[in-house]
């Protein structure tokens, strides 16, 4: 008995030893992470390097962790957009660890490969907008404005509120190829094609960051997706509780609002709100101006209408409703009738719950109201909607999910969107709806990979009361179902091999497309990287080239007009091709007639004219054809006028837009478009100061499509002999005509053919008197013009039109997308960024692409045509930047873009060299105040960006915002 009590003593010893050596070699490490400000870094990622233990910081920034791993212990820290940072621990003292904002290698990033990874191990050139730097931006009161001194990114500064993204490839004028998203939610709204960055409620003072993908997206993204992505990143309630405001204002009458609001309930929930207003004048074109006043001369006489529409389609042939009167247009009364103002708002909330560290839910939710100037391919506009959304997402360790929809009005009969140049309300309200999901796990037991997995669906349903969308109104929904893979491979310690694929199937052509990409990412040091890849972008024309259907400028009201439809089906001439002439008075001629043909005016003048040759015959009782004047009246009344042939002559068929040649080339079916762009980059920063990105790469485009007339437009000329040709058409063909009448009349022959050639000055007399009446008197058929007024203000007096085009009584030149075959062209992003200190920075950009103008094969014709680009082929931008978290701050830039032809219709032109300088100054107190000052085009150096927009000249705005509670 006293062995076995000895024994489980000894047993309960041993036990407890072990125990106690075990608790003795688990280590306690704890510390807190917060930014070079003292702001706690809440969620940081702390990392035991070569293990996979680890944890984040709670709400103070504070983390522990326990490891049985003997000191010295390195830590790896990390927190998206700071420099990731190596700790060494030698003992269990309390660590207080600083993160400052990354400089080029070491910032993390989640818009490359939709999930975390270095700006420096990135299959992609990126760069980062940092809150730095987004504090100083002269932005004014657009927050897209903070993209302008990014590498690669072209700015459209259209008007005051008006802004468009490109990179590289063509630039469109109303959409882009660019992916704008915020909070992972797509801006663009999915076959629609446009960002409107007025209405798309981002807040100037609730931004965390921007980070711009330059390059083809599609493989991840999906279609559409051709030269980059820009996600812009809000801030979280639960790390950035607080309350900010901001005002702006300045020249324009520009006034504007912020007001951001977050809740930290706790560690597991928050909430936040936003809402911003902004109003201010526009840039406008001068009627004062020649050019300007030639260009309002184009705009709409009658006010905005609501056109009635007949077999599914405007026709212009009948009465509208008129919504705003020209008077109410032109409130100050100067002529021109475009809006000289605008405004949007916006407000939304978002909750956030996180019930565990690796797993957090987000509910956001929001409203977005604007009015403003826009412009596209033809002319100008007025947009006016009101917007609601909803988004929900969720993430659990890799797994990523998301669903949002937009609701959008497209504007109303009392608020309405509409064109200047037509006056016609044009709605394109929209119901759009995503879904996403995805997955990125590790297999490092298999080709050690790390992989991302996902599917997606886009559906929109359009409504456009067939004002748009025609006769297609009923066959428009857009949708498109895509899923991809990428995989991440480590072939060395520095090399790594990116894969990905991605299918999409698209409803509306009943045909899907595969993206493939592949990148070689090569490291040769944490701060040297190079990159090589491939990628192919998919994409297909908008729903709105596809459907569009509807009159797009009115040259004569309710009889001549610019007719645009969508190139869902093909726009043909057909086999016996006509002319139309600006009024349906006048007579269609075959292709290839001289000019207008002389029955027009014999038409129009013959009863007076033979009436006055009778009179003129029998005003002497005497004279011996006065018993036949009836004979002599029905024999001119019976002549075919159109045997007189024509008068004037038609100029060569030219495009109205550009006024390029143009014949009957066919406009085919649109395709699939295809961007492979093959690419090397460098990213990597010198002695800690200087930043240096380059990339050149190669585009290779099938299929693109450009907006452009389709029917050829004729210019008539030399009418002025029109009197005498009349005159002498209707004699010689008289002359006959009166001898057989008077021989069957009874008179010997020689005496009517000798009466019949006495007449013959007579009727031509008079028939050269009644053509130069007719062309000179206003007449009913012609609008109330006359001829030669019409040809005198009509840009163009004839063409030959698809048979496409409505039957409705009205003569229609036929616009729309022509699909090409193949271009190609290389292009160059250089970013420089020289860090005299993490404050104090210097910085030069250049762009250069080696053709913006080509001669591309038309798909099915074989005919070439010229297209282009769009965008200068050298820009540059260099300037400096001061950050500093107190104090004095501010920035300096100046920008230079070259000279290049705009084919963007009625836009189209050469653009004039831009020279700009930009700069704002401010003054951080450090309190939560700060108040800044911008100026766009300091040196007030106006200029145009694309021909016919009004000139843009220089805006100072000043901006105070106060942070409450701030330290």
């Amino acid at each position: 008995m006293k062995f076995h009590i000895y024994s489980r003593i000894c047993l309960m010893i041993l036990v407890l030893f072990g125990m106690s050596t075990v608790v003795m070699s688990q280590k306690s490490i704890t510390g807190k992470v917060s930014d070079d400000s003292g702001l706690p870094l809440i969620g940081a990622n702390i990392l035991i390097k070569g293990t996979t233990t680890g944890t984040v910081t709670d709400l103070d920034g504070t983390f522990s962790i326990s490891t049985d791993q003997d000191f010295p212990i390195i830590l790896e820290v990390s927190y998206t957009g700071f420099s990731d940072k190596e700790v060494t621990v030698t003992d269990g003292s309390a660590l207080d660890i600083v993160l400052v904002e990354g400089i080029l290698v070491d910032q993390v990033v989640v818009s490359a490969s939709r999930k975390r990874e270095k700006v420096q191990e990135a299959p992609a050139s990126i760069s980062v907008i940092t809150p730095r730097k987004l504090a100083t931006s002269p932005q004014a009161t657009d927050p897209t404005r903070n993209l302008i001194n990014t590498p690669g990114v072209q700015i459209q500064q259209q008007s005051a509120n008006r802004i468009n993204i490109s990179m590289r490839g063509g630039a469109g004028l109303f959409g882009t190829s660019v992916l704008p998203i915020m909070d992972y939610r797509n801006l663009v709204g999915p076959g629609v094609g446009t960002f409107q960055s007025d209405q798309s409620g981002i807040s100037t003072i609730d931004l965390a960051r921007i980070e711009v993908v330059r390059g083809p997206g599609s493989a991840l993204y999906g279609p559409g997706v051709t030269q980059g992505v820009v996600h812009f990143i809000t801030k979280n309630p639960i790390d950035f509780p607080g309350t900010a405001v901001e005002v702006v204002g300045g020249e324009l009458s520009t006034i504007g609002a912020t007001a951001r609001h977050a809740t930290k309930v706790n560690d597991k929930f928050g909430f936040k709100v936003n809402a911003h207003y902004r109003r201010g004048n526009e840039f406008t074109l001068d009627p004062n101006d020649p050019d300007d006043a030639a260009h309002i001369a184009s705009f709409t006489t009658t006010g905005i209408v609501q056109p009635q529409v007949t077999d599914g389609v405007v026709d212009l042939t009948k009465d509208p409703t008129v919504l705003i009167t020209q008077e109410d247009l032109d409130e100050d009364g100067d002529g021109n009738p475009m809006a000289d103002d605008w405004y949007n708002f916006s407000a939304n909330a978002t909750l956030e719950f996180r019930p565990q560290d690796d797993l957090s839910l987000f509910v956001s939710g929001g409203y977005n109201e604007a009015s403003s100037v826009f412009y596209n391919e033809q002319g100008e506009g007025l947009a006016q909607a009101t917007e609601w959304w909803g988004q929900a997402r969720v993430q659990k360790g890799g797994f990523f999910a998301q669903v949002f929809g937009v609701t959008n009005d497209g504007g109303t009969e009392d608020n309405p969107t509409f064109l200047y140049q037509t006056g016609n309300r044009s709605p394109v309200a929209r119901n759009q709806f995503e879904g996403q999901a995805q997955y990125n796990f590790e297999t490092p037991g298999f080709l050690n990979a790390d992989w991302t997995a996902g599917v997606d669906y886009r559906f929109v349903n359009q409504d456009t009361e067939n004002l748009v969308y025609g006769r297609n109104e009923d066959d428009d929904n857009f949708s498109v179902v895509g899923g991809y893979v990428q995989g991440k491979f480590e072939l060395a310690s520095k090399l790594d091999l990116v894969v990905a694929g991605r299918y999409d199937r698209f409803n509306f052509i009943d045909d899907g497309a595969f993206a493939p990409r592949a990148a070689i990412v090569y490291k040769a040091s944490p701060k040297h990287t190079f990159r090589g890849s491939f990628n192919r972008a998919n994409s297909t024309v908008s729903n709105l080239q596809l459907n569009i259907d509807f009159p797009l400028a009115s040259i004569i009201d309710g009889s001549f007009d610019v007719w645009l439809y969508g190139n869902k089906t093909p726009q043909t001439f057909g086999d016996n091709p006509t002319v139309s002439w600006f009024s349906p008075a006048i007579p269609d001629v075959p292709v290839g007639t001289d000019g207008l043909p002389l029955a027009v005016p014999y038409s129009q003048v013959a009863g007076p004219t033979i009436e006055a040759i009778i009179a003129g015959i029998c005003a002497d009782p005497t004279n011996p054809l006065c018993p036949f004047a009836n004979d002599i009246a029905g024999a001119l009344a019976g002549l075919d006028p159109l045997t007189f042939g024509t008068t004037g002559q038609l100029s060569p068929g030219f495009n109205i837009f550009d006024e390029t040649p143009l014949g009957l080339v066919d406009a085919p079916i649109s395709k699939i478009a295809t961007d492979d762009v093959w690419e090397i980059g460098y990213k990597g920063l010198f002695n800690d100061k200087l930043g240096v990105m380059l990339d050149i790469y190669h585009v290779t485009q099938k299929n693109n499509s450009q907006f452009t007339a389709i029917s050829p437009a004729y210019i008539l000329g030399g009418t002025d002999a029109l009197p005498a040709d009349l005159g002498s058409a209707v004699s010689t063909a008289a002359t006959p005509a009166i001898t057989t009448a008077l021989l069957d009349a009874g008179l010997p022959q020689a005496y009517a053919e000798a009466f019949a050639a006495g007449l013959e000055p007579v009727i031509d007399g008079a028939f050269a008197q009644a053509g130069d009446q007719f062309l000179n008197t206003p007449s009913a058929a012609f609008g109330g013009l006359s001829l030669s007024q019409v040809l005198g203000a009509l840009p163009f007096h004839a063409t030959t039109s698809t048979e496409q085009v409505p039957e409705n009584g009205a003569n229609h030149l036929a616009a729309g997308y022509r699909t090409f075959d193949e271009r190609s062209f290389w292009g160059i992003d250089l970013g420089l960024e020289y860090y005299f200190s993490n404050d104090f920075s210097a910085f030069f950009n250049y762009s250069w692409v080696s053709d913006t103008e080509f001669t591309q094969k038309v798909i099915g014709t074989g005919d070439e045509l010229p297209s282009y680009l769009n965008i200068p082929k050298n820009k540059f931008r260099v300037g400096v930047n001061y950050t500093p978290e107190k104090g004095i701050r501010g920035n300096l830039s100046f920008q230079h873009d070259d000279s290049y032809f705009s084919a963007s219709g009625d836009f189209a032109g050469d653009t004039e060299e831009r020279n700009l300088v930009d700069a704002a100054i401010g003054y951080a107190f450090g309190n939560g105040l700060s108040i800044d000052v911008s100026a766009q085009n300091v040196l007030d150096n106006e200029y145009r960006y694309l021909p016919n927009m009004p000139k843009i000249g220089r805006r100072t705005l000043g901006r105070l915002t106060y942070t409450f509670g701030a330290k």
